[in-house]
């Protein structure tokens, strides 16, 4: 009876703070939410001492509507736009669970939408508990296993790398934090025969340097395609690069920013310095995927994935240098 109480509990309260954090990412920082922030110490100690909520919504939209845009379809569809199939596949689970994401305005890949079906599942999964139904609570628990395994856990690290690259420390804080209670719920379900292995793979990434007619638009698009690169570039990632070698980037999007950075360096004979500078930010990444694949945990194999394709793209970027020098 008391280990039921407590398994009750858990996920009851995975479904307050994955409600929360959903509404987050979605929503930003409110005067509603600001309560149960300043309950989580790790969360409170990054805010203003004082709240303005237009500097809240500000930071919020300067994030996710101008430079990181949280759909699973960005990190994970070779197209990186939301809408495709696999926005469709995030959608069937949906229905499998009950769960109707018609109130959220976003695409339901969303990181929101997507915490926010885990935290139905996990509200679910505590009234069956409390109601004592073994077979309702293994279907939700099985629902919980398939949609982490196959959406949620392949692209939140990659998702959280660089949102903690932004210099947010609030969002850096609310990314850190997901990351840890996603890894510790996928931990607690452990394994079950419903459930089919852990197989992740990424799609092979086009060769490049096979075709004569590449140009640094096309190098440019591939970097910024998460799933072929391995890692995610913000414009304000681009612009820092800019500045810190001194060159224009021009307006536009991301892929338009990093063409016209490119082109500058190459024009200015500093696309090495350049290109160099890409290849630590790699490193960076590469070695926070190597702490989850040496690690016990739920993200190995995925890690495992990111590191080998950031791998393949610093060889890409290495090519690419020593056909810049003179």
């Amino acid at each position: 009876m008391m280990s039921e109480m407590l398994s009750q509990n858990l996920a009851q309260a995975r479904s307050n703070t994955y409600r929360l954090f959903g509404q987050l990412f979605l929503h930003g920082l409110t005067a509603d939410s600001l309560p149960f922030v300043n309950a989580i110490p790790e969360l409170a100690s990054t805010l203003p001492d004082t709240f303005d909520s237009d500097n809240a919504a500000a930071d919020h939209f300067h994030l996710f509507g101008l430079n990181l845009f949280p759909f699973e379809s960005i990190f994970l569809h070779e197209d990186s736009l939301p809408g495709t199939a696999l926005t469709q596949d995030v959608a069937t689970y949906y229905r499998l669970a009950g769960f109707d994401p018609e109130a959220y305005t976003e695409s339901p890949d969303h990181i929101g939408i997507e915490l926010a079906l885990l935290a139905f599942l996990s509200g679910a999964e505590s009234d069956a508990h409390e109601d004592d139904q073994r077979q309702h609570i293994q279907r939700i628990q099985d629902i919980q296993r398939r949609f982490l395994d196959d959406h949620l856990l392949p692209w939140l690290l990659p998702l959280v790398q660089a949102i903690q690259r932004q210099q947010q420390p609030f969002y850096a804080a609310l990314a850190t934090l997901t990351l840890d209670i996603v890894s510790d719920h996928r931990a607690a379900l452990g394994a079950d025969l419903m459930t089919k292995p852990v197989t992740f793979r990424l799609p092979s990434p086009p060769d490049l340097l096979q075709s004569e007619n590449t140009g640094l638009k096309d190098i440019a698009t591939h970097l910024l395609t998460p799933v072929y690169s391995g890692f995610y570039l913000s414009r304000d990632d681009v612009a820092r690069l800019a500045r810190h070698h001194n060159l224009p980037h021009g307006f536009g999007n991301r892929q338009q920013m990093l063409a016209n950075l490119l082109r500058a360096a190459a024009d200015y004979d500093r696309l090495p310095a350049l290109l160099s500078d890409l290849d630590k930010l790699l490193l960076d990444r590469q070695q926070t995927f190597e702490t989850h694949i040496t690690a016990v945990s739920p993200l190995d194999r995925i890690a495992a994935a990111w590191h080998e394709r950031i791998a393949n793209t610093r060889s890409l970027l290495d090519h690419m240098q020593e056909a810049a020098r003179p």
